[in-house]
């Protein structure tokens, strides 16, 4: 199994490693119903006692983001925590400014990390991020549906993937925190709402993995800023429907 989870390198408290768990969530890293690591290697990869690792998941149960179950085919369980439709339409109004100021944080850190990386990526960075772009085209072009939450959620971890892959290969730390604390952040104003998946989802990917793979910085850059803005495009699409039907 790969190691999912580094060391926490803070004072082991049971905050700090229920956000560190809780950021592997928000980055799809896990998806609703897959397992954690069992709590010995867990505690392990954090590098925290067992005792403060039960504090945390009670914590994330408390959320309702993980459920520990019993049995031969029982452990702790990623839930799905999507934001229920009657609580949607009143956090979409207030808090659609954050989402904005959000995208444009995505833009001035996600070009610059775009330009970078075409610099300076290595051999590794680009296996990384061709096989997140890989997995993206595999998930749009193997199914006739594309609307099912697991579907969604699957393409948004690859997407996770790959967007923090770019943000490795820029070799600046301060940009790849910030794109990491982005991603982070990106459905936190107002929930998943990204109910399905355009067939052209992945040609904003292709381009950018291209100008990347030769070298092309200018390039890279336009394309990350493209790609972006018809995200948010895409978004406020949705969030009107959604605003119009509910």
């Amino acid at each position: 199994m790969v190691q999912s989870f580094g060391p926490v390198r803070h004072t082991a408290t049971y905050e700090v490693v229920a956000e560190h768990i809780r950021r592997a969530l928000q980055l799809g890293r896990y998806l609703p119903g897959d397992k954690l690591p069992p709590e010995r290697a867990l505690a392990l990869q954090l590098g925290v006692s067992r005792t403060v690792l039960r504090e945390a998941i009670r914590a994330l149960e408390g959320e309702g983001l993980v459920e520990s179950r019993r049995g031969a085919m029982g452990g702790l369980v990623v839930l799905n925590n999507e934001v229920p439709a009657d609580q949607l339409k009143a956090m979409i109004a207030s808090r659609f400014d954050q989402l904005e100021q959000l995208y444009e944080f995505r833009l001035a850190n996600e070009c610059a990390a775009a330009r970078f990386a075409a610099r300076r990526r290595t051999a590794e960075d680009l296996r990384k991020i061709s096989e997140a772009l890989q997995r993206m085209e595999a998930i749009v072009g193997g199914v006739a549906e594309h609307n099912d939450s697991n579907t969604v959620a699957r393409f948004t971890s690859a997407d996770s993937a790959f967007h923090l892959g770019i943000a490795e290969a820029s070799r600046n730390g301060f940009i790849a925190q910030a794109v990491e604390d982005a991603w982070v952040r990106r459905f936190l104003p107002i929930g998943n709402v990204f109910m399905r998946i355009e067939p052209d989802a992945n040609n904003g990917h292709r381009r950018l993995f291209d100008a990347i793979e030769t070298g092309n910085a200018a390039e890279a850059e336009a394309a990350m800023g493209d790609h972006i803005q018809e995200t948010l495009a895409t978004l406020r699409g949705y969030l009107n429907d959604r605003l119009r039907t509910r």
